[in-house]
């Protein structure tokens, strides 16, 4: 079992768990079934199409569930996952949103929890 861990900014925000919670209770149950599976499976997941790695970032993942989708972080050495952003994909915002994620990414790495 995988330890998941929402990201918390100095500014008290959630990003992703409030996210989350401004979704329909259709796309919330979608979401969070597949965060259960991450929790259950971790990386092994990418051989299932339910996530990818994020090119160009080490350790930066995207968690499929229908149109949602959400950033996390690995980080190694701990084995715990981090959520970062979540958004519902359109193609046209999607660079966007996984530049929103790796600066939340590069604002914990400079504030680590």
């Amino acid at each position: 079992m995988c330890v998941v861990n929402y990201y918390t900014r100095p500014n008290g925000q959630t990003p992703a768990f409030e996210w989350i919670n401004s979704l329909n209770i259709h796309q919330q149950t979608v979401i969070l079934a597949k965060l259960y599976k991450l929790k259950e499976e971790g990386l092994k997941l990418l051989q299932t199409g339910m996530m990818k790695r994020i090119v160009g970032r080490s350790n930066v993942y995207e968690l499929r569930g229908g149109q949602c989708r959400m950033i996390l972080y690995h980080e190694v050495t701990s084995g715990k996952f981090l959520l970062l952003h979540g958004f519902l994909k359109k193609r046209q915002q999607e660079t966007r949103e996984i530049l929103t994620a790796c600066n939340l990414l590069d604002e914990y790495i400079k504030n680590p929890n």
